[in-house]
């Protein structure tokens, strides 16, 4: 998929009609590109930053009262934009060609926004923007006409994480461009071919409906996916450093030490070994009194991690602080390695001659 931005001057696009026209020949032009399978464009691009909402008035239900003002992220895209951006559709329809200026006003909303009416299906209900149903006027303070901004809803489309991946989707409404048509929109092209090699056919097709119109932002959507994450990912690529040196530490920590404390008990070893002492025996008495230790300390460290680990929570997706797989990982990792280092010294200590353990010290 490629995407770029297309903002059209005011001054030579004054008339909503004119920018209606540009888009409607660009998007057809880009169709007709070979290995193009959709095409469509929007007004805000996901991930890209910008976005804009309203209230809303529902046909039926009384206006809310001030200070409970509900809102909807709105926002124009043409009929092909969903397939472009593979946003299916849950229920009924998505725009069709005959979704004009002139014909009835219909709108589309995502599934976050369907639960605004509490288990009732809203397609077929009818509802307002406060931005269309805005009137101002010469004198006097502005009004509201809310019959006249009314929209069938027709169809709810998936949600759309507009905001950045680690946001909860919100409600949204699309509206046909052909009925409320901008000068500024994200123009969205699915190809089966190299979509950066489509790059330079849409700046042609552009220039051959308007010389004086440059595109911009010109990435594919994948290219603007890693950007919205790029610092998430540095933190998670610094977070990993220094996780990976804390294991690596703990590891040669926790070695070390259980491996001294074998080494100073050479002569105990020795003692036992000269009285009759199975080396079986020995050596399962040394790594239980070892693991001991191991495994008490291994429990401090999980309770303050678990407890620590909530300050983190906001830097977590998809797995929450207190992740069981993540803890049991861990503690069986330090605890694999408490049990290698108790079982190798005593594995050394049980052969060792008698005479030259006692002679250690």
């Amino acid at each position: 998929m490629l995407s770029f931005d297309v903002n059209l001057p005011p001054s030579r696009y004054a008339e909503s009609r004119r920018a209606a026209e540009f888009f409607d020949r660009t998007i057809g032009r880009l169709r007709a590109l070979g290995g193009v399978t959709a095409a469509g464009a929007v007004e805000y691009m996901p991930l890209s930053g910008a976005d804009s909402s309203t209230g809303f008035f529902v046909d039926g239900r009384p206006m809310p009262e001030p200070g409970e003002d509900v809102r909807t992220h709105y926002r124009s895209a043409t009929p092909e934009y969903f397939r472009a951006m593979g946003i299916p559709l849950a229920r009924g329809r998505t725009f069709t060609d005959g979704d004009r200026a002139g014909g009835p006003p219909v709108a589309l909303i995502n599934e976050t926004m369907a639960r605004y009416w509490r288990g009732d299906n809203p397609i077929g209900r009818r509802m307002a923007i406060t931005i269309e149903a805005l009137r101002l006027q010469p004198s006097g303070p502005p009004r509201f006409d809310i019959p006249a901004a009314m929209r069938e809803i027709v169809g709810i489309v998936a949600d759309v994480r507009h905001g950045g991946l680690q946001a909860d989707p919100l409600p949204e409404m699309y509206i046909p461009f052909a009925q409320r048509p901008v000068g500024s929109m994200t123009i969205v092209v699915r190809t089966a071919n190299d979509p950066l090699a489509v790059a330079r056919d849409a700046r042609r097709v552009v220039a051959t409906i308007d010389k004086d119109q440059p595109i911009a932002n010109v990435a594919t959507v994948s290219e603007r996916l890693s950007a919205s994450i790029a610092q998430p990912r540095f933190n998670v690529l610094l977070l990993s450093v220094f996780a990976a040196m804390a294991v690596l530490l703990a590891v040669v920590g926790v070695y070390g030490v259980m491996s001294y404390s074998v080494a100073l008990r050479t002569r105990e070893i020795g003692v036992r070994i000269a009285l009759g002492g199975q080396a079986r025996d020995i050596g399962g008495l040394i790594v239980r009194q070892g693991m001991r230790v191991a495994l008490t300390g291994l429990a401090i460290g999980l309770v303050s991690a678990l407890a620590l680990g909530r300050v983190m929570s906001g830097l977590l997706f998809g797995v929450k602080a207190t992740d069981p797989v993540t803890f049991a990982a861990a503690g069986i990792l330090l605890a694999t390695v408490a049990l290698a280092a108790c079982y190798l010294p005593a594995r050394r200590a049980m052969h060792i001659d008698p005479i030259a353990a006692l002679r250690n010290e």
